[in-house]
C-alpha cells in the first residue's frame, strides 16, 4: 500500500459513473458537498486529467461520461471512511436520478 510521506496510506479505488448524462453539475456538486469537511486529501482521474474532487470546477473539467471509470485516491486520516462514502455514492447515482 502506498503512503504520504506523513506515512498515512494511500488509498485507490475505480469507479464506474453510472449517470445517464456523465458526471455533470448536480453529481459533482453532491460529491463536493459530501466531501465538505474531510480531512483526506481526493483525487479523481480519467484519461489525462486528474482533479482535486473537492473542486465543482475541476470535476466538471474531467468531462467524465456514462460509463467512464474514474480512477480514484484517497489519502489522509480519515481515507477509509471517505473512499467507502464515495463508493456508496458512486453505487448510488451520486445524487442524482438520471441512471
Amino acid at each position: 500500500m502506498d503512503q504520504t510521506k506523513e506515512g498515512l496510506p494511500v488509498l485507490k479505488a475505480h469507479m464506474r459513473v453510472k449517470n445517464r448524462m456523465g458526471l455533470h453539475a448536480r453529481p459533482a456538486t453532491h460529491i463536493v458537498k459530501m466531501l465538505h469537511g474531510k480531512k483526506s486529501q481526493v483525487y479523481f482521474s480519467y484519461r489525462e486529467n486528474r482533479v482535486d474532487a473537492k473542486s465543482v470546477l475541476g470535476l466538471l473539467l474531467l468531462g467524465a461520461p456514462r460509463h467512464a471509470t474514474i480512477f480514484v485516491e484517497v489519502s489522509g486520516p480519515d481515507a477509509e471512511q471517505t473512499l467507502e462514502l464515495i463508493q456508496n455514492a458512486f453505487e448510488t447515482g451520486l445524487g442524482d436520478s438520471t441512471l
